[in-house]
């Protein structure tokens, strides 16, 4: 699925005709089986292949139910698997979920490290249930962060290099921390371009280390934080896919429909997207009480247009 969508590819596939048994399938690109398939309904689920025992019962969190223990025969190409798996399933009446719901999950499965002979399938549904808790709650200044930095990516002479440097740091001070730079986005809706730091990512800043400037223009005929994951998802490799799609869930969550409501113009991004040095920002903004001590955690700076 390397230069595909997974939710493209499962457009393709055939309805199971009968239960336990799916008759067309996609095998993922892991080190254990995994199978996308098509419930009668029309609706998408993941089986994963689990020999041992663990949960009785199945759960189901907002949009997303687990089955467990579950006896099933898949054809892939001719080829038949026949075993336990565990059946992770989207809601039947979401459709407007079901391409996240692939994509998301899909590519955090590729991108798992599975140990062949004892996978951790507690320590992946353990990850799954915490980025699509639902108490997670969505703000638009969260959708304008993570898009300024889908597009940042987007942007880049380099979206791969980019893509390891997003959220790499144990620290999370920046958003991309590149091998001898750091680099923070900030986005905004007003035609200044005033932005929110907190103090240590100024103080700690050096002059290697740069903001990226992106000033927004919301509009119905923009572009959502799907559409952009979906145009830097083609062609990247599984690890990376899976570092993509699981750090826009762990935005988002299952608000995917909240999110889609935010579309921002890529032309005036494009347009408006401005450079500054980290360290010169801190000049002439008095920030300590004159003995040394910083006034506020956060600090409010306007740029300029």
């Amino acid at each position: 699925m390397a230069n595909t969508l997974l939710s493209d590819a499962f457009s393709d596939l055939s309805k199971t005709d009968i239960e336990g048994a799916a008759s067309s399938a996609i095998k993922l690109e892991a080190s254990i089986p995994i199978f996308l398939c098509k419930s009668n309904e029309g609706t998408p689920f993941f089986l994963v292949e689990c020999t041992s025992k663990l949960h009785e019962i199945p759960f189901a969190l907002e949009h997303i139910t687990f089955f467990f223990d579950v006896s099933f025969e898949v054809s892939v190409k001719n080829n038949i698997t026949l075993g336990k798996f565990v059946k992770i399933s989207c809601d039947p009446l979401r459709w407007d979920l079901h391409d996240f719901f692939i994509n998301s999950i899909g590519s955090i499965l590729e991108s798992e490290e599975w140990n062949v002979l004892s996978p951790d399938i507690d320590g992946f549904l353990k990850k799954i249930v915490d980025l699509f808790k639902p108490n997670k709650t969505l703000s638009e200044f969260a959708v304008q962060g993570l898009w300024g930095e889908l597009f940042y990516i987007y942007d880049s002479p380099n979206k791969v290099e980019s893509l390891m440097a997003w959220h790499s740091s144990s620290n999370e001070l920046y958003d991309f921390s590149y091998s001898e730079s750091n680099v923070e986005i900030k986005t905004t809706l007003n035609k200044k371009r005033i932005h929110i730091f907190s103090i240590e990512q100024l103080t700690a800043s050096t002059i290697r280390d740069f903001l990226i400037s992106i000033k927004l223009v919301r509009t119905d005929t923009g572009l959502s934080i799907l559409d952009l994951a979906g145009m830097l998802d083609s062609g990247l490799s599984q690890k990376l896919r899976g570092k993509l799609w699981e750090q826009i869930t762990s935005i988002i969550g299952a608000r995917i429909l909240e999110a889609e409501n935010y579309k921002y113009s890529i032309n005036s991004a494009s347009s408006s997207i401005t450079r500054y040095g980290l360290s010169e920002i801190l000049k002439n903004i008095y920030i300590e009480d004159g003995l040394g001590r910083f006034i506020t955690a956060s600090i409010t700076i306007d740029l300029g247009e």
